[in-house]
């Protein structure tokens, strides 16, 4: 049985939304001083992988798909602290994103 091929952006996307997903977890366990939950994780992950292959994921039917993209947190970090980060249409926003804007002050703008 042959391994199927993935593509190597996809494979990124996918191992940097699941570290993003379990860092966060981590994260918030540490400081209500609770134990990892394992459920959450894989429920939070399951989330932002649908919506990371709803986006990046190949096209059903050859059908093409929009041109949308993932606003991850190195975006929002590239972006000037109290400023605005435009989403473009059809973009998924990571959680681990939306952390970091509340943190930073940044305004999520959807595109129009």
């Amino acid at each position: 049985m042959a391994a199927a091929s993935v593509d190597p952006e996809l494979e990124a996307v996918v191992v940097a939304a699941v570290r993003a997903v379990v860092s966060r977890h981590r994260a918030a366990a540490e400081r209500r001083g609770t134990p990892l939950d394992p459920e959450a994780v894989v429920r939070d992950a399951m989330a932002v992988l649908r919506a990371v292959l709803g986006v990046l994921g190949p096209a059903p039917d050859g059908a093409s798909t929009p041109g949308g993209r993932v606003i991850v947190e190195r975006d929002v970090v590239d972006a000037a602290p109290g400023g605005r980060l435009v989403v473009p249409r059809g973009a998924v926003v990571t959680p681990l994103a939306r952390d970091a804007a509340a943190e930073r002050g940044v305004e999520l703008v959807r595109a129009s």
